[in-house]
């Protein structure tokens, strides 16, 4: 039985997802069980990856398994999973910062060669921080058109630079919470096509929040969407 999103009289429509973006922030908690939500409606899992930042550099090593129980960006998703793919089993890891680019290829190398057909793989990533919402809306456009297209070349140095943001008093990366768990994902997710999802911010739900405490969140789905003739 194929997945479903919709039945077209004659037609049968299938979208099956490999690998979702799907924010860590506890402020869009419904966005995020809507996000899961649509994704169980459609596809059914054996395993679920996540990827995570280490925040708090929690973990041992460049990319870890160890202390997950302490990274939010871990955590957070842990309750929507057994909600809506209670069979599958978790497995997690977390990224530090400033990782060599060979040891995240050999990290994909080593996931590429596992049988991923029944695999869900979550990139858990928030997007610009403590930017105003107009520069945040102008940087998370580009990074979803890179998303859109992503798939042509997956450059590091571009994804880098789509970190850093457009705002010059921000010195550092703070527009993807991990430029080495969005290279390592869009690496992953390299033979499927991108579907945008939603864009939300903290400053949507306080327009009052100060530019400092502003988060955004984008969720996306890589899959493919194929519509298949209905035998009768």
């Amino acid at each position: 039985m194929p997945n479903l999103i919709s039945i077209i009289t004659g037609f049968i429509l299938t979208f099956n997802v490999q690998g979702a973006i799907i924010p860590h922030h506890d402020l869009v908690h419904d966005k995020i069980d809507l996000t899961y939500k649509i994704l169980s409606v459609t596809n059914d899992y054996e395993k679920v990856i996540i990827l995570s930042p280490d925040h708090f550099e929690h973990g041992q090593g460049y990319i870890s398994s160890n202390n997950y129980e302490k990274e939010h960006g871990i955590t957070i998703h842990i309750p929507y999973l057994k909600k809506y793919f209670p069979e599958a089993d978790i497995e997690q890891f977390m990224f530090a910062r400033e990782i060599p680019k060979k040891t995240l290829d050999n990290f994909i190398e080593q996931i590429n060669r596992r049988n991923l057909s029944k695999t869900l793989i979550i990139a858990s990533l928030d997007f610009s921080h403590y930017d105003n919402e107009n520069n945040a809306l102008i940087t998370d456009g580009e990074i979803i058109k890179y998303l859109n297209t992503s798939h042509k070349k997956i450059n590091y140095s571009e994804i880098k630079r789509l970190a850093k943001g457009i705002n010059p008093d921000l010195s550092y990366e703070t527009s993807i919470d991990s430029p080495e768990v969005f290279y390592v994902f869009t690496r992953l997710m390299n033979d499927y096509n991108f579907y945008f999802l939603d864009r939300t911010s903290a400053f949507q739900l306080n327009p009052n929040l100060q530019d400092r405490n502003n988060t955004s969140h984008i969720y996306g789905a890589f899959g493919n969407l194929k519509l298949h003739l209905q035998p009768f």
